[in-house]
């Protein structure tokens, strides 16, 4: 259970800078299933992209409202000129509080960023090479590792992706909402499973498990976030249920695919 952000071809860094801390802010503050402890305050993370090589990365398993490194983290964010943010706040479901398990996961040129659980991740069968990959104990890391397996074999990043989430769908789980980028393109999936007994008993989601796309006044999309940010000029609207928003980050152009 955690927090997602994307910022997007930023125009203005300082705007970048201002969403990175209010998202940070959702440590304390941000919505929360019913009957569980406020907050996302188990980890956060920033990667920030520059010409579609990760130009910075860092994180840290402590409270992002409360941790000093956050706000130095998005300083040294912004001054490499990123033309993509991603960041994460977690709130921990599966293993313990620790940078093992504390995401955005990164590897090559991909980044990674999960909310929900993936109850029957175990079940998961990782080739060696990936196998040897995994540092921590999280569902989330294992999602990536699967992902990144089947991107492999599909020789296509949209591709692969998509038929990972096909055979994760059969698995039990709350949500499979996930950022992931290679850099040049994108991917915000927004998966809810309204059968799964939690998700149906607290309407999660309509009310926890979203995903919204944030657009300029022209129209173009520049922030991705679980819930909305306070920035200016910009409207927010859900990413529907079972789809996934693909964004070419040169380009601009976005498309929804439906799952």
């Amino acid at each position: 259970m955690c927090r997602l952000v994307a910022i997007i071809n930023p125009q203005n860094q300082e705007v970048a800078a201002d969403a990175l801390r209010q998202f940070g802010s959702l440590a304390e503050t941000g919505d929360v299933p019913p009957g569980t402890d406020n907050g996302h305050k188990d980890g956060w993370g920033i990667v920030a992209y520059k010409n579609g090589v990760v130009a910075f990365f860092k994180k840290n398993p402590l409270d992002a409202s409360r941790d000093p490194e956050y706000q130095a983290a998005i300083k040294d964010a912004a001054k490499t000129d990123p033309s993509l943010i991603l960041g994460h706040l977690r709130k921990a479901s599966r293993g313990e509080i620790s940078i093992e398990n504390t995401q955005p996961y990164t590897f090559g040129p991909y980044t990674f960023c999960h909310n929900g659980t993936l109850s029957d991740f175990e079940k998961i069968i990782l080739e060696p090479k990936y196998l040897a990959r995994r540092k921590g104990a999280s569902d989330s890391e294992v999602v990536f590792l699967y992902l990144l397996q089947k991107i492999e074999v599909a020789g296509d990043f949209l591709g692969g992706f998509l038929e990972g989430i096909k055979q994760m769908r059969r698995m039990g789980y709350t949500a499979l909402n996930i950022l992931i980028s290679n850099g040049k393109t994108l991917l915000a999936l927004r998966e809810v499973n309204e059968n799964d007994g939690a998700v149906k008993k607290d309407d999660l989601c309509d009310t926890y498990y979203t995903l919204l796309q944030g657009k300029d006044t022209g129209g173009i999309t520049r922030f991705i976030c679980s819930q909305p940010l306070d920035i200016p000029d910009v409207s927010w609207t859900e990413i529907p249920n079972h789809a996934v928003l693909v964004l070419d980050e040169e380009t601009k152009k976005g498309k929804i695919v439906r799952l």
